[in-house]
């Protein structure tokens, strides 16, 4: 028999449940669902303080807090979510209180991946995002066997990044020495390196979108090196309160801010795609280039800038109106305007229905995403379609399927074809191969660690 105390603080927390519930159901039906949201957990270290307890009990009750917001956004709908754990940079604290956090994250990997925990029950895939050879080996093996277990559920609801012995800058300088690896390879061409794939061989892996709304706790005002790519147009909301005080209600607050800044930050993102396409840098000429394609090169071997057909319609006809001296635009210059006249990358995804409106517009009322086109390309197969045919006749076909757990796509790849019936499995297929080739080398180093 329960007592009366115990009755009536099990109805308390039930209409706690159900006021929250019903607040997150509000602001589902009262504008748009952030896509990722971002989190620096700031002020555990402080919460102890006034709470009069040790650092790692702050740390403990900033976990519990994580978990608790993860539901948060389970609810409203988000279906990528990224917490910034622990900082390269925070391995300069005292030996204690590293000890105590490594400690702590692998007791919680563990926690996380055994049957009927927080990730089986909510279905949500965990990756832990950084520089994982810092760590000592019993939590690099942690860390493999959750993101082992996690890949394997059928059900998956959302995707969860914990950024653990991360910073933004050792993000970019791996994601760019994987870029020159692969272009010394052959796997790519020089050409093919675009912010597309510079985002692809981010940690955060191809097919994770931009950060629509970035929260940070304790009253900072700054990012602390935390997703500078993936936040470059995020909606930033900083609050006073520290992260184990963290309310719904303050959570709640963010997201109101951010649906009403929303229609500023496509714009934004719109604007920043379209002048990124607007031109193209063509890669100087080989030694051996011929004098009649040299004219598309500035003296002394200089890249020449081409600007794209901002009519929208086939890339390569601004070709008969240039001058008799510039000379005959190489296949591959003319290969590397198509392919990125028909992408529209990096920036907004163009609907299927647009005409010549220019790269990156976006007509009112159409289904652009605003910002992100390359993981909702890359997750389903493209198919040529005449629906997105521009005034000039030429259909935008969309880039080939690159599995976002390491499948292959060759079939769908060699069924796609270009605006004139040529493979577009060139530029997109490249892509697709060099992403596989980062999956592959993240599936190998979970392997070769899950026994640590």
């Amino acid at each position: 028999m329960w007592g009366v105390p115990a009755l009536l603080n099990a109805c308390a927390k039930a209409a706690v449940i159900w006021l929250r519930r019903a607040l997150l159901f509000l602001l589902y039906l009262t504008g748009h669902v952030p896509e990722h949201v971002a989190f620096v957990m700031d002020g555990n270290r402080r919460y102890a303080e006034r709470q009069h307890v040790d650092k790692a009990t702050g740390h403990t009750h900033g976990y519990g807090k994580m978990v608790e917001v993860i539901h948060w956004c389970m609810e409203l709908g988000v279906r990528h979510i990224s917490v910034y754990a622990f900082s390269i940079d925070n391995f300069r604290r005292s030996t204690e209180e590293v000890t105590a956090l490594m400690r702590l994250a692998e007791n919680k990997y563990y926690e996380l991946a055994r049957d009927n925990g927080l990730a089986e029950r909510e279905g949500i895939r965990m990756h832990i995002v950084g520089d994982l050879t810092l760590p000592p080996p019993s939590v690099q093996g942690a860390a493999a066997r959750l993101m082992r277990n996690t890949a394997a559920l059928r059900r998956q609801r959302a995707t969860l990044n914990v950024c653990f012995s991360y910073t933004a800058s050792e993000e970019s300088v791996a994601a760019v020495a994987e870029l020159q690896a692969a272009v010394r390879q052959g796997l790519l061409e020089r050409g093919d390196v675009t912010p597309a794939a510079l985002h692809g061989a981010l940690r955060t892996r191809h097919d994770c979108p931009p950060v629509d709304l970035l929260v940070r706790t304790s009253g900072e005002t700054r990012l602390s090196d935390f997703l500078l790519w993936q936040a470059a147009h995020a909606h930033l909301c900083y609050l006073p309160t520290l992260w184990p005080d963290l309310s719904v209600l303050d959570f709640a607050r963010c997201v109101l801010s951010y649906q009403r800044q929303r229609p500023l930050q496509q714009s934004l993102r719109r604007k920043a795609a379209g002048a990124v396409a607007a031109e193209v840098v063509v890669p100087a000429a080989a030694p051996e280039t011929t004098a009649v394609e040299a004219g598309a090169v500035t003296a002394g071997g200089q890249r020449a800038r081409t600007p794209l057909n901002p009519g929208g319609g086939e890339p390569g006809a601004d070709k008969q109106n240039a001058p008799a001296d510039a000379g005959v635009t190489s296949r591959e210059q003319l290969g590397q305007r198509r392919r990125l006249a028909s992408s529209n990358l990096p920036g907004p995804r163009a609907d299927s229905s647009s005409n010549a409106a220019g790269a990156g517009s976006c007509s009112p009322g159409s289904s652009c995403s605003g910002g992100w086109g390359v993981r909702r390309h890359y997750a389903r197969p493209a198919r040529p379609t005449n629906s997105g045919a521009s005034e000039g006749g030429s259909a935008s076909p969309g880039p080939p399927v690159a599995d976002p757990h390491g499948s292959r796509g060759h079939e769908a790849r060699a069924s796609v074809r270009g605006p004139s019936g040529e493979s577009v499995g060139g530029a997109w297929g490249r892509l697709a191969s060099f992403f596989d080739k980062l999956e592959d080398a993240r599936l190998a180093w979970i392997a070769s660690h899950v026994d640590l």
